[in-house]
């Protein structure tokens, strides 16, 4: 027996087939025990409220949301793309969808480390992975910094007080801080430190308020989209319909100020419900936030098994091609 030993210590060496299938394996389980955790406990603190259940805008709403998920994703492979490391499209989408399950983990990083591992196999170098996730999130925080300032002063529930101005200060100051010089630097910086390789390349600033146009038209979808649950679920006045829209953005800006949290469980829901509660009591504004938080999971769900399912029937179809 131990004469056999040897022959099977390569196996176990990292990086070996063994390895990485144990290492993917455990990740699974984290990812699919972390989200189910999450479920229960985002169903178990449910407000009890009258539910009014409109299956036309609920559905409505469904479309709007899958259409937010999977247009990130979209939006997240053009970053590789425009940093010369693109990545084809079912394997793109596949990609975010699947990674993006890892939020639900404690720390919520594992989904950046996965992301990018990912994104390794498909030939997009370490710097280029790390840099599409920093840009991701800046562009992300920063679109939802804009449209959620916008909605809320246009919405006006904030009164003309320095409130109101100090709000309206923050999407300058979000976009100043896109510009290469700054985002490099501070980017570097926190790199250096996490011990993580620095960015090799920087998007010119032109294409960075081109994507972030983008984001901002998600950020909208998402307020739409939310506006549609409500109404199939407690319908708010068409004049609210601002503060709906700014309730998505706040919602991700509160998960990304609390990003400890799993998913920022709890803090985004935290930030929809304030916003929400401007229109609706504060225990319907609850309710809402949940049952949005609840729908979105499906829909990650979902569409994480699908994407991948896409692409490996694609990645065989070539294969099988490719051989012939």
């Amino acid at each position: 027996m131990t004469q056999d030993l040897p022959s099977t210590l390569p196996l176990l060496k990292r990086g070996s087939p063994l390895v990485r299938w144990m290492m993917g394996g455990v990740g699974v389980l984290v990812v699919v025990g972390s989200v189910g955790g999450t479920i229960a406990a985002t169903y178990g603190n449910l407000p009890e409220f009258d539910w009014r259940f409109d299956p036309a805008w609920v559905t409505l709403a469904v479309v709007g949301f899958t259409a937010l998920n999977l247009g990130h994703a979209m939006l997240w492979r053009m970053l590789p793309a425009r940093l010369r490391a693109p990545i084809g499209l079912s394997r793109g989408l596949a990609i975010w969808c699947t990674s993006g399950l890892a939020r639900y983990t404690p720390g919520t990083m594992l989904y950046s480390a996965l992301r990018v591992a990912m994104a390794q196999s498909e030939g997009v170098p370490l710097r280029t992975g790390l840099a599409s996730v920093v840009y991701e999130l800046a562009l992300t925080l920063t679109s939802a910094v804009i449209i959620g300032a916008y909605a809320l002063v246009q919405g006006d529930p904030l009164g003309a007080g320095g409130v109101r101005w100090a709000i309206l200060a923050l999407p300058v100051v979000s976009v100043t801080a896109l510009h290469p010089r700054i985002f490099r630097g501070v980017s570097n910086t926190v790199l250096r430190r996490v011990g993580r390789p620095v960015l090799s390349h920087t998007l010119p600033f032109r294409e960075l308020l081109q994507m972030l146009v983008l984001y901002c038209l998600s950020w909208v979808l998402a307020g739409l989209s939310l506006y549609a649950l409500m109404q199939g679920l407690r319908p708010v006045h068409p004049d609210d319909l601002l503060l709906v829209i700014a309730a998505p953005a706040v919602g991700i800006v509160a998960a990304v100020i609390g990003f400890m949290i799993p998913g920022g469980l709890g803090a985004r829901e935290t930030g929809v419900a304030a916003v929400l509660s401007l229109t609706v009591p504060l225990a319907v504004a609850f309710a809402v936030a949940i049952a949005l938080r609840l729908m979105q999971l499906a829909i990650e769900l979902i569409c994480a098994a699908v994407t991948a399912l896409v692409a490996e029937r694609l990645a065989r179809r070539a294969r099988r091609v490719a051989t012939q």
